[in-house]
């Protein structure tokens, strides 16, 4: 007998969410099954003549770049410097960014970009494919941003269930240039965690460089301006979206439009300091030299270029090497790498997020698990615990390199994602650097060599997050690859 009424449409629904179930449940075994393939293969640098050697890091002395840096090292400053550089700029804006939210600072950004725009600046912006799938794909805000004649937005590797090597990979770079003057690069993302203060209780701690050109080419911008070429006209970077001229003069977006330029005329009041004139050349410090550090922009297993060109830097150090990373999750190779930099230099000592307390739970639960691991490479091992997730990827190499980045040391950023660190040779930053990273260090605390690993469950934390962390941990063989 057929069902009929309620009684067939609830048959339908079953139906309907058993085949979804389904659907579901194959694309999770697909990504698994993609996950253990990557597992099973660690790449190794095939040219090891390419790798750059520790003294080409520095300058010469008695010479200085054409450009000077500074250190952007809180939140609100990092916002500030954003729209003051945005509302200057003349000729051109390049954004990179892993994740960019619609967000009150998201917002804030774009309202100044907007207005940028209107003023006839070009502007390109990439970021991350699956973040911005979940991000910007039918969001007004960006859709009116994208729409505007002098802006584009591409993403990187957009989510392909076919690729399933390519589906890991993720552009993780970020920085903004401004015309050929100003270059931000460093870890943070554009939304509430990372920029100003917007009482967001997942705050991040974070850090980027500021370069500013003072006459002639920048030394940063052209090396930062040819890698983003190469990224943005990768096979795999796509447009946000193929029609997006033809969404300009939806209502939808035309009402986006005018959010965010009201938004723009109300940035000065809530911004006063942005607005005002800032002596970027006087904030700044002298560098002898600057250097990017970059791997393959190509979506697939990457060789360990930047980890390799890491350690023979740090393997060149005299006297001191203090690494910053918010995460800690290492395969043998890079292991050895700490064993090869405490063996060059005694004096080298790791910072990594309390495992109660860093912002990703797969990685803390992968560490719950290894911090033996780290410290049997002997290096003196301290964990923050200062309140917030810290997410800084900085390296003091002793009195004059400065290192800041994107680049995590874990097997993510080392075969996976694209990343960049940026070099500087300068005493005086290295000495502002060096107090900042000494003050998150007075909030961790250092570990014993014999501490082991689950012992680190002993702090204040809810019964379901230490859980979740032991599970994690223990799922870790599959996916700390990609976590």
């Amino acid at each position: 007998m057929k069902a009929t009424g309620w009684a067939a449409a609830v048959l339908w629904i079953k139906r309907g969410c058993i085949l979804l179930g389904i659907a579901v449940g194959a694309v999770l075994l697909w990504v698994i099954i993609g996950s253990l393939v990557i597992a099973a293969r660690y790449p190794s640098v095939s040219d090891p003549s390419s790798i750059a050697d520790a003294g080409d890091f520095y300058g010469t002395e008695g010479e200085m770049s054409s450009d000077r840096v500074m250190l952007i090292e809180h939140n609100t400053d990092a916002l500030i410097h954003r729209l003051r550089l945005i509302d200057g700029a003349k000729e051109r804006i390049i954004l990179s960014t892993f994740d960019f939210h619609d967000d009150e600072s998201g917002q804030d950004v774009m309202a100044a970009l907007l207005a940028a725009a209107e003023r006839g600046v070009k502007i390109q912006i990439i970021t991350d494919g699956l973040t911005g799938l979940l991000r910007m794909t039918g969001n007004s805000h960006f859709a009116a941003l994208d729409s505007h004649e002098n802006v584009e937005i591409r993403l990187y590797n957009p989510l392909n269930l076919v690729d399933v090597e390519g589906l890991h990979c993720r552009l993780h770079d970020k920085y903004l240039i401004i015309d050929d003057t100003y270059c931000i690069l460093g870890g943070r993302n554009t939304y509430d965690y990372f920029l100003g203060d917007y009482g967001s209780e997942h705050e991040n701690l974070d850090r980027e460089v500021l370069t500013i050109c003072t006459g002639g080419e920048s030394e940063t911008i052209s090396q930062v301006e040819a890698y983003f070429n190469q990224i943005w006209n990768e096979p795999c970077t796509k447009p946000l979206s193929a029609r997006a001229d033809d969404q300009a003069d939806t209502s939808k977006v035309q009402t986006a439009r005018r959010e965010l330029l009201e938004r723009y005329q109300g940035l000065p009041e809530r911004f006063p300091e942005a607005y005002e004139d800032f002596d970027y050349p006087s904030a700044s410090c002298e560098a002898r030299k600057i250097t990017l550090i970059s791997g393959s922009t190509a979506p697939k297993e990457k060789e360990p270029v930047v980890l390799e060109t890491l350690t023979r830097l740090m393997e060149g150090a005299q006297e001191q090497v203090v690494l910053h990373t918010p995460y800690a999750v290492c395969d043998g190779y890079m292991m050895d790498c700490l064993e090869r930099v405490k063996k060059a230099c005694p004096n080298t000592r790791l910072l990594v997020n309390d495992v109660l307390s860093g912002g990703n739970l797969p990685a803390s639960g992968d560490y719950l698990w290894h911090r033996d691991d780290l410290l049997d490479t002997g290096i003196q091992l301290l964990e923050y615990d200062g309140g917030k997730s810290y997410h800084c990827k900085t390296i003091l190499i002793d009195e004059d390199i400065s290192i800041i980045g994107s680049f995590n040391y874990d097997m993510r950023s080392v075969y996976l994602d694209t990343e960049l660190m940026l070099v500087i040779d300068s005493k005086p930053f290295h000495a502002l650097l060096q107090t900042e990273m000494e003050t998150a260090e007075s909030a961790a605390n250092p570990i014993a060599p014999d501490a082991g690993n689950l012992s680190m469950l002993e702090g204040e934390a809810s019964f379901g997050k230490k859980l979740v962390l032991v599970i994690l941990g223990l799922l870790s063989p599959v996916i700390r690859r990609l976590i």
